[in-house]
């Protein structure tokens, strides 16, 4: 993807630069988001596996959160990182196995927000999120051989900048 293409703003406006998606509010939403919908084969029962980094470039942010969903329902639980420090960045990573009530063929969504009191306070605050990564571990490493979280996020650590793959299904890029 070049720039924020594919990447759709809620409650906010998105730019890019350096590899990185900026996600400002615009005052309608108390919860501004950022969202790639990715057309997918999804399997039922495999392991996926999810990594980025988000900061909050602000002090009034609650939350950065996101969680992967199918089209029309959310599956494999969120992460939070509630009251983020100021300009940190904070990994998040998660692994969940799709269910049975998932659409087979349906699109991916993938969003991350950041959370304030009220639609007025999230006016002008930024999210920036960089080397977001969603994986199908079992397409990768097969059946009942996908690594645990914590050994996952230790081979990727082995990487420059934590992620590795260059195709739309792998890797999402920001430029």
């Amino acid at each position: 993807f070049a720039g924020v293409t594919g990447w759709t703003a809620t409650g906010s406006a998105n730019s890019a630069a350096g590899n990185v998606l900026s996600n400002t509010g615009d005052g309608t939403s108390a919860t501004p988001a950022v969202r790639l919908s990715l057309p997918t084969a999804f399997k039922v029962g495999h392991v996926m596996y999810y990594k980025l980094e988000a900061r909050a470039t602000n002090a009034a942010c609650s939350r950065i959160w996101t969680y992967p969903s199918s089209g029309f329902g959310g599956f494999g639980g969120g992460i939070n990182v509630d009251n983020p420090a100021v300009n940190v960045w904070h990994e998040i990573t998660h692994g969940y196995v799709t269910p049975s009530y998932t659409t087979p063929n349906t699109i991916l969504n993938f969003p991350i927000l950041h959370t304030y009191a009220d639609a007025a306070t999230a006016n002008g605050k930024v999210m920036q999120v960089r080397w977001a990564l969603i994986l199908d571990l079992t397409d990768i490493f097969g059946a009942g051989n996908e690594p645990p979280l914590a050994e996952m996020n230790a081979l990727l650590d082995k990487y420059p900048n934590r992620w590795v793959g260059t195709t739309p299904s792998s890797l999402l890029t920001i430029d």
